[in-house]
């Protein structure tokens, strides 16, 4: 796979996994690549970009935008 294709799956997995915003997670791979280079897309890119946003989502200054998610009903299947 190409840069541009495993950074795109890896942006939808982040974003779909752990209900963030795109641009957050965007922006978070932009400074990752800055600092790693073309390091950051080996095998372990996913886990070292999640690695990243639960060390953010873990600081008590941080909050998500989608903290809303539980207050909305689920939705039922007959």
């Amino acid at each position: 796979m190409d840069k541009a294709s495993v950074r795109a799956m890896v942006i939808k997995k982040v974003v779909d996994e752990l209900y963030l915003d795109e641009q957050f997670v965007t922006e978070q791979i932009d400074a990752m690549e800055k600092e790693l280079g073309d390091d950051l897309y080996g095998r372990d890119t996913i886990a070292e970009v999640v690695a990243r946003m639960l060390d953010i989502m873990d600081d008590v200054e941080w909050s998500s935008d989608k903290s809303g998610l539980v207050d909305k009903p689920v939705k039922k299947v007959n």
